[in-house]
């Protein structure tokens, strides 16, 4: 009872377990493949029938290639550039080369979630080279990973391999059988875990070495830890005072801030207040300074006015001595112009009446004149 599910399971993997099939090989610039070629694989015998150098073996060179062949001897060429068209017949080299193998994956046989699958291999002559699954790119190592499984399903047998076989010695031709046998895949893996192995007990044996070299400090390193403990501890409590310290100088420090930014503010109105007191006293000095100019002219007119005016008094005191002198004259002759006379004191009466008025007109040039030295001296004092 116990080994049916077995059975069922084995018969189910043999039902599965069908080799993929190859379906297309496409050719762009690879060896006598100048131009893009492209072969469907139809089910059923596929044979490819030419005369000699019509490139037949190129084709399966290609095949080698695509599935990660990095020897050159097997593909009857020495570097890279040697699978790349090299012109010919009017037609110039090519700078790349790319071959593309499309597998039938419908039952899964190939390590990838994918119903057709595309290996493909791209070489440049700069000697750069690319590797693409599915048109992702991928290392070397992902295609023969892939690939390992067509092992025992896809065998390319060159010219001269039979013979080559046959005359091998029997390490040599172990390696044949191994990749017909699919054990390629095997072996890649068991050589990778070689190598993995080799690095973990080369890594121990590292490991080993400091241990051994650690061990004897581990005592100064316990020390070092404890003062390191210590350090910390001091460090810490040093931060803590620092930043309480700190704390209370940021305090004081907004505090005076405070206070020098309140006395800012009321410096800033005294200044303003200051401003527009000055902005007045400006303004009433320009006022006072026009006001003392035009006092001046007022002086000046003044002055001009006391000056016709003197002029005017003297004259008139002139006259008046005349008309003394006159009167006197008259006096004398009184007598005998008594009706001179008239006129005379008529005339006298006249001059009289101007004299009044200018001496009237000269009281009030004086008062004007005092005024306006009296203002002249506030002025100045000013």
């Amino acid at each position: 009872m116990a080994q049916a599910p077995v059975q069922s399971e084995f018969l189910d993997l043999a039902e599965v377990a069908v080799p993929p099939r190859l379906t297309r090989l496409e050719l762009i610039g690879f060896k006598s493949f100048a131009s893009r070629t492209v072969f469907q694989f139809e089910r059923g015998i596929t044979a490819i029938i030419g005369p000699n150098g019509s490139g037949k073996s190129n084709i399966a060179d290609a095949v080698r290639w695509a599935l990660g062949e990095t020897s050159y001897s097997n593909l009857r060429g020495k570097k890279t550039e040697d699978v790349i068209f090299a012109g010919g017949q009017g037609r110039a080299p090519a700078g790349m080369a790319e071959v593309t193998l499309t597998f039938d994956n419908e039952t899964g046989w190939l390590p990838i979630e994918f119903r057709e699958v595309t290996v493909t291999r791209r070489a440049f002559r700069s000697g750069e080279t690319a590797y693409l699954i599915n048109g992702r790119k991928v290392r070397l190592k992902d295609v023969h990973q892939l690939t390992a499984s067509l092992g025992h399903s896809y065998t390319v047998v060159g010219q001269g391999l039979v013979d080559s076989a046959l005359s091998q010695r029997a390490e040599d031709r172990r390696g044949l059988f191994e990749h017909a046998a699919d054990l390629a895949g095997l072996r890649l893996k068991a050589v990778e875990s070689e190598r993995n192995l080799a690095e973990a007990e080369g890594n121990i044996a590292r490991l080993t070495d400091i241990l051994s070299e650690v061990e004897p400090r581990l005592r100064s390193l316990e020390r070092a830890a404890r003062q390191a403990n210590e350090y910390r501890d001091v460090r810490d409590r040093l931060r803590t005072l620092q930043r309480a310290h700190f704390r209370r100088l940021l305090l004081d420090v907004s505090e005076r801030l405070s206070a020098i930014e309140s006395t800012a503010a009321s410096g800033r109105e005294m200044a303003e207040t200051l401003q527009v007191r000055h902005d007045e006293l400006t303004s009433e000095l320009a006022r006072i300074r026009a006001h003392r100019e035009t006092s001046a002219d007022l002086l000046d007119r003044h002055k001009v006015g006391l000056a016709e005016s003197t002029e005017q008094h003297r004259r008139v005191v002139h006259q008046r001595e005349l008309s003394a002198e006159r009167l006197t004259a008259l006096h004398r002759r009184r007598d005998d112009l008594d009706e001179t006379q008239r006129g005379l004191e008529q005339q006298i009466v006249t001059v009289d009446s101007e004299l009044a008025a200018v001496r009237t007109h000269l009281e009030t040039v004086d008062s004007d004149l005092a005024g306006a030295r009296v203002r002249l001296q506030e002025v100045e004092a000013i």
